[in-house]
């Protein structure tokens, strides 16, 4: 009698009992050989939730049941949850993060219930880009969307003062620096990610962020787009050259108190409309339902 092989037994079986496995150990059973990566990547996986942490010192990925740690700058050290050390990689914790990030996702059988985007410090922009073109990416190897339900992103970041104050700091009060760099966080990063199909599923949004009035119009046009919209709070950086009575004008509506602003706006074609509020450099834009609250 010839022996028999797991990877013989019927496709359907195998499938019932990866169905059943934990991240772990699908990833486990995807690295014995190249005939189960095939039936792991082809069976059915949702994650309950992805969390994406980046600060100035570590990127931090969060799957169900484990999360990795990246730090360094050019050369990368992994972390496992447990505080374990795995391996050095010879590139810097973005590259390796998101290579890791996009192998996991390239499947066309995976899905995401919620992604969680956490994102502060000196260069929180050129990462959100490099997250958008790793998502690209896996769109591409999966010929089609990532299969995403929710997607919350918070993303701080230091104002051109802040950044001179701390480097001043840093060199004991004695920094002289002739013009201060400038930041426009909607510039590639923010307005890149709202643009994408990918990420068309924000539905809670925190950003501190350089913008000017018709910044922040063209944002409300997106999210009016945008079905799966919830909640945008916009703290605005102090060289920001937004202008509450221009914003106003460039929406046509009436503004009631001096820098302070409250309006409705009716969603076309739904039964849900958008609040928009500003006051002391904060802009909202809250999605509700139209029945539910009178103004």
């Amino acid at each position: 009698m010839a022996n028999m092989e797991l990877v013989d037994m019927p496709l359907d079986i195998i499938n019932m009992v990866i169905t059943h496995l934990e991240l772990r150990d699908r990833l486990r059973l995807r690295n014995v050989s190249r005939r189960f990566r095939e039936v792991v990547d082809a069976t059915p996986f949702e994650f309950e939730f992805i969390q994406i942490y980046r600060d100035d010192n570590m990127i931090i990925f969060t799957y169900p049941g484990f999360a990795l740690g990246y730090t360094g700058v050019r050369h990368c050290t992994i972390w496992i949850g447990d505080g374990g050390r795995l391996r050095r990689h010879r590139r810097t914790p973005t590259q390796v993060a998101l290579e890791y990030f996009c192998r996991l996702l390239s499947p066309r059988s995976t899905s995401i219930n919620a992604l969680e985007i956490h994102v502060r410090g000196e260069d929180n922009e050129r990462f959100l880009i490099d997250l958008l073109l790793c998502m690209q990416t896996i769109e591409w190897q999966r010929r089609g969307p990532i299969d995403v339900r929710t997607v919350s992103l918070q993303a701080r970041t230091l104002s051109p003062a802040m950044k001179w104050m701390n480097a001043s700091r840093k060199l004991g009060g004695n920094c002289r620096v002739e013009t201060a760099p400038t930041v426009s966080f909607f510039g590639g990063g923010i307005t890149g990610l709202a643009n994408s199909n990918i990420l068309s599923f924000l539905a809670d949004i925190f950003v501190c962020a350089v913008i000017s009035s018709q910044d922040a119009v063209d944002i409300l046009h997106r999210l009016l787009q945008n079905a799966n919209f919830h909640k945008m709070e916009l703290i605005l950086d102090f060289d920001s050259i937004f202008n509450v009575a221009e914003f106003a004008r460039l929406l046509d509506v009436p503004m009631v108190i001096p820098f302070q602003l409250h309006h409705r706006l009716q969603i076309p074609n739904s039964d849900e409309d958008i609040i928009i509020t500003f006051d002391q450099r904060v802009l909202v834009y809250e999605k509700i339902a139209r029945q539910h609250e009178q103004i």
